[in-house]
């Protein structure tokens, strides 16, 4: 087929892959593993390009991610049919829906793995992350103006914490995932967890990606819970403190500060009986 000469494998059959709302996804068998083939419909090349760079990136920087298969003469992405196609190497795992609670400090963890990526080099939007004038613009034309009201009021509650404009954080920005929620989160047979789909990945405030994930990760039905909440956010708890240590005997100075300590009613150690006397040995006549 066009793509096993593409990129030098020899794919087998290939099967539908479940789930995904942007791509059509299939999986095919080579000698060095399951393949993922991602169809990328509502993408042109430009911004599949980017998808590839920023996987790509993600894992030479050390962030556990799918690995991107490259074709034979180096590029990251071919065409199909007028549609941009991405093939991948499969993790095996599972994911879920909601996170269970054991895996959401881990999860955490690697949220902020990502969030220190350097995104020097990535070819991403930034400051997209929030409503702009032009989609704000559209709530005038809500047929529910109340629930539009609702809107507006809290987006004025955000903006004194995200500026859509000016925003004196903008120093901190930092690579975003965007969509990092349980079924973006591959669970391994070792129980390690590795991160997939990179289609959302912006650059912005990484307070806004943590307030996203935790949404998503830490609710209860349509509450966030709040016994889930403490777990995203590492509030474990504090190690013991250490052992007090013993006093000395009463009076008894302190030869390494040369002073003496308070009395003391008891000695820190019990002491051993004393031995019983020794009888003198027997004389014979």
């Amino acid at each position: 087929s066009y793509l096993a000469r593409a990129y030098g494998l020899d794919l087998g059959p290939h099967r539908p892959l479940a789930g995904g709302m942007a791509n059509s996804s299939f999986l095919a068998e080579a000698p060095g593993g399951t393949v993922v083939i991602s169809i990328l419909d509502n993408q042109d090349d430009a911004a599949a390009l980017r998808l590839a760079g920023a996987n790509l990136h993600m894992r030479r920087q050390g962030i556990p991610t799918s690995e991107v298969i490259l074709r034979a003469d180096g590029g990251p992405i071919s065409t199909l049919r007028g549609k941009p196609v991405l093939l991948r190497w499969w993790l095996d795992g599972r994911t879920h829906d909601v996170v269970p609670d054991e895996l959401v400090p881990g999860a955490a963890r690697l949220l902020g793995r990502i969030h220190g990526v350097d995104p020097t080099g990535l070819d991403l939007p930034v400051g997209t992350r929030r409503l702009g004038p032009a989609h704000r613009v559209m709530l005038d034309e809500f047929p529910d103006q109340d629930h539009a009201d609702w809107i507006r009021r809290r987006l004025r509650r955000l903006d004194s914490f995200f500026p859509p404009v000016d925003d004196p954080r903008r120093g901190a920005w930092t690579t975003l995932h965007g969509d990092f929620n349980g079924p973006n989160i591959v669970v391994a047979p070792s129980g390690d967890l590795w991160v997939i789909d990179w289609e959302t990945t912006t650059i912005d405030d990484p307070a806004l990606d943590c307030g996203m994930s935790m949404i998503s990760m830490c609710r209860d039905g349509n509450r966030l819970s709040q016994r889930r909440v403490p777990l995203f956010l590492f509030r474990l708890p504090p190690p013991p403190p250490p052992p007090r240590p013993r006093p000395f005997p009463a009076g008894r100075p302190d030869t390494r500060g040369g002073r003496l300590l308070p009395p003391l009613t008891r000695a820190p150690h019990p002491l051993p009986p004393p031995p019983p006397p020794r009888r003198p040995p027997p004389h014979y006549v």
